[in-house]
This record gives structure tokens, C-alpha cells and sequence, in this order.
């Protein structure tokens, strides 16, 4: 099985609950032998996807395909993952508790938003790490000090001074606590924030059905916020890696609302969004929820991740010369900045002062080796 094939069977088993008709497909692949349970492994371990494809084997009725050990891998792997978002979710629920207390009512992101919003047919299917959630840049401060002040404290140094340069407060934990925190008050990064801005999102938000005032962004907005993390936040646009979370996140928002639908709504970034839709199409198999636009754009930019994912080493060397090559133009623009804008001054003097940060930092570096 090569790294190609292997993608995609990830992929294919990925949708089994939504496209029933590929079962008997993947039972006569793993019947034949076809697939290389170690590979599988480390890429979906590598992906923390796991626990997803565990449930869509247990649905499907096919585990009793797979190799014993594999089954009882598994499924320790999804215990834990169920034990962990529960006590995640009763940590949100706190958090939503103490903030409705000063009137605060956030807007959750990502993961936890997820779950809040029953994404998931099960709490153990994805593997979620901090609780992100969205508020004004005022919120944000005041629902900071609300959290500190119940015992969360700030993992690096953070001056008010700098709020405008950083999409989110400093990573909040708490003994006791399971998850680190993260209050953004913008969720795209400059100077992309002004087409996806917190007063738009907030005026669209969609109300959760739990104790406690709380939102998620609507349908729409967490289609675009799904993309938009990958493509832009993470300039991931040119040196296409797989996250297969975003992609499975994506795969099941677009089950509740027409993503190219959505797209089209927004009106910005339309190609490089439209792109990653055709791509994370590809990678699932095509299926019938999630459509995009085929143009040529869209065709070039899958044919070049094909070539990416045949030639894994020369992708891995080229992408890692890419995330230097963005590191340090980030690093250039950051010095030319802090000629104009004390708010850099002041974000490069806590960031650089601080030990925590630079020992961070640094183990960021080595991890892209």
C-alpha cells in the first residue's frame, strides 16, 4: 500500500456512516490484504483521527474485519478520548457557569464548539485539545481577569499594549483543569479579520441548547472559519498538508449547509477556498455533501497535492523550507514594525524577555525537522 492509497483508504473510511454504499468496498480491500495496518495506524494516530475511524469501523459493522490487536488498540484509544472530552465539556460548561455570571455569553470555536453543537453522533469521535472560544476585544479582557481570578493563570507574558497584534489572550490553565483556554477576540488573522470580523460573526451566531447562554458561529460562518483556519491562519495554502480533523469537521458541516453555497455567500478568498473544498473532496472520496466549483484552478492545485503526497520525502523537505522561509519573513516584518508601531515594541520586548515563550518558540522550530 503506498502513501496515496493510504490517504484514501483513511479517507474513504472516514465517510462510511454517510455513504453506506462503500462498506462492501473497504470489506473486500481489507479482506484481500490490501491494506497496511501499520501504516494506517501511525498516519490516522499522526492525523488523531483514531477514534473517529474506530466508530466508523464499529457502525459499519467491520471490525470484526480488522486484527484483534488493532480492535483493542482502538478501542482503548477511543475510552480515552471519551473520558477526556467529557471532562472538557464539564470544564466548557463551568466556564459558561462563571462568565453568564458578569453577563459574558461566548461564542465557541473549533473543537469544543463542535461537541457543544452535536457535530459528533459521539463525544469520544473527535480529539479536541484547548477550549477556543470568540469574544469582543473588550469581553475578552474582562472574561481573561473573570477566569484568572477563579484560579486560571497566563502560560506567557501578556501586556495590554500588544492586544492588537495577536488574534487571542495567552493560553489560560488551571490546576485541576483538563484544558488550556483560549479567548480570541479575532479569528482570522490580520489583515485577513476584516472579511470574517467578531461583529459579523456575532451577528449570525447560533444559540446552543444547553444550560447557560451560550452561541457557536452559525453553519456558514463555521464552513469558512473551518477553511480559512487552514488556508490562511496557518499560510498552509502553499505547502498543502493534511489535516484530516478540518477536513472531517468540514465533511460534517457540510451534511447541514451547502459549503460552495456558503462560500459563494461570503464573496472573499473565493479560488483558495474553493481550492481546499476540491481537495478535501478528493481526499474523502468525492462525496455527494461536499461540493465545490471544478475549474482549472481547482484542478491544478489537487493535481499538485497528488504529486506532493507520491514524492513524501522531497514534500517534507520542500514544506519544511517553506515554514522557514514564512518564519522569517514573519520574523523581518515583526523588526520593520517595531520602527513604527509600539505595539510591537511591546509584544517583541514580553515575548523575547520570557523564558517560557523562547523555550516554546525554539521546540516549534525542532518539531518541523
Amino acid at each position: 500500500m503506498t502513501n496515496a492509497e493510504n490517504i484514501f483508504f483513511i479517507g474513504e473510511c472516514l465517510t462510511l456512516q454517510h455513504c453506506s454504499e462503500r462498506i462492501s468496498k473497504i470489506r473486500e480491500k481489507i479482506r484481500s490484504g490490501g491494506v497496511d495496518w501499520e501504516r494506517f495506524v501511525w498516519d490516522s494516530s499522526n492525523q488523531l483521527m483514531l477514534p473517529a475511524l474506530y466508530l466508523q469501523f464499529k457502525r459499519a459493522d467491520l471490525l470484526n474485519e480488522l486484527p484483534d490487536e488493532l480492535v483493542a488498540h482502538l478501542e482503548i484509544i477511543y475510552q480515552q478520548n471519551f473520558a477526556r472530552n467529557t471532562e472538557i465539556l464539564q470544564q466548557a460548561h463551568r466556564i459558561i457557569k462563571l462568565l453568564n455570571k458578569h453577563s459574558i455569553y461566548p461564542i465557541f470555536l473549533k473543537g469544543v464548539g463542535n461537541l457543544l453543537d452535536n457535530l459528533y453522533h459521539d463525544i469520544g469521535e473527535r480529539m479536541i485539545g484547548d477550549i477556543d472560544l470568540v469574544l469582543s476585544e473588550e469581553e475578552m479582557m474582562q472574561a481573561a481577569e473573570i477566569l484568572k481570578s477563579d484560579g486560571y493563570y497566563e502560560l506567557t507574558k501578556f501586556s495590554k499594549e500588544t492586544i492588537k497584534l495577536h488574534r487571542h489572550y495567552p493560553r489560560l490553565i488551571k490546576e485541576g483543569e483538563i484544558a488550556a483556554v483560549e479567548i480570541h477576540h479575532r479569528v482570522v488573522k490580520l489583515p485577513f479579520d476584516k472579511k470574517l470580523y467578531f461583529k459579523e460573526i456575532n451577528k449570525e451566531k447560533k444559540k446552543l441548547i444547553i444550560p447557560g447562554k451560550a452561541y457557536v458561529l452559525s453553519n456558514a460562518h463555521q464552513i469558512i472559519y473551518n477553511m480559512m483556519i487552514v488556508q490562511i491562519n496557518d499560510s498552509l495554502f502553499y505547502r498543502n498538508p493534511i489535516y484530516f480533523r478540518h477536513i472531517y469537521d468540514l465533511f460534517l458541516l457540510s451534511i447541514r449547509t451547502n459549503p460552495l453555497n456558503a462560500l459563494r455567500n461570503f464573496g472573499f478568498y473565493f479560488q483558495r477556498l474553493n481550492n481546499y473544498l476540491a481537495l478535501s473532496s478528493k481526499l474523502l472520496g468525492a462525496p455527494i455533501s461536499l461540493s465545490y466549483e471544478e475549474n482549472k484552478f481547482a484542478k491544478r492545485y489537487v493535481s499538485k497535492y497528488m504529486i506532493d503526497i507520491k514524492y513524501v520525502r522531497f514534500t517534507k523537505i520542500r514544506n519544511y523550507f517553506l515554514y522557514i522561509f514564512f518564519r522569517l519573513f514573519n520574523y523581518m516584518l515583526q523588526i520593520i514594525q517595531t520602527f513604527y508601531k509600539s505595539s510591537m515594541r511591546h509584544s517583541l520586548h514580553n515575548r523575547l524577555s520570557d523564558p517560557k515563550w523562547r523555550i516554546k518558540h525554539i521546540n516549534s522550530l525542532k518539531k518541523m525537522r
